[in-house]
């Protein structure tokens, strides 16, 4: 499911369960990770998945990959490439503050 996720937020422009379904029933979705081109998945299947994964799921694998991230590349690597750790509830928010404080269609602040 992470694997279908993470690759969904990169490849579409708006995730949904059925970009989810169409994703992983594709051919290049099973060849890239090792599926038998007879597993399938439905969108009530993807729902129900969802609905029971606990989010420290999520928080772990976050972990995982930010320790070796740490390992990989020292602090002046870090800094070179501006790479920081946020929250993404701050990005979220910081994104609806903006949405509002901005004319979409002028682009002018408020």
């Amino acid at each position: 499911m992470f694997y279908l996720l993470l690759f969904c937020i990169f490849d579409n422009e708006k995730l949904s369960q059925r970009t989810l379904e169409d994703t992983f029933n594709s051919s290049g979705f099973k060849a890239l990770f090792g599926l038998g081109e007879e597993e399938k998945i439905r969108r009530s299947s993807i729902s129900e998945w969802l609905s029971k994964i606990d989010a420290n799921y999520f928080k772990e694998i976050y972990e995982q990959m930010y320790e070796r991230f740490s390992r990989l590349y020292d602090k002046s690597e870090i800094e070179k490439y501006n790479l920081i750790r946020v929250d993404s509830t701050i990005v979220a928010d910081t994104c609806c503050k903006l949405k509002e404080g901005i004319d979409q269609k002028s682009g002018k602040n408020w």
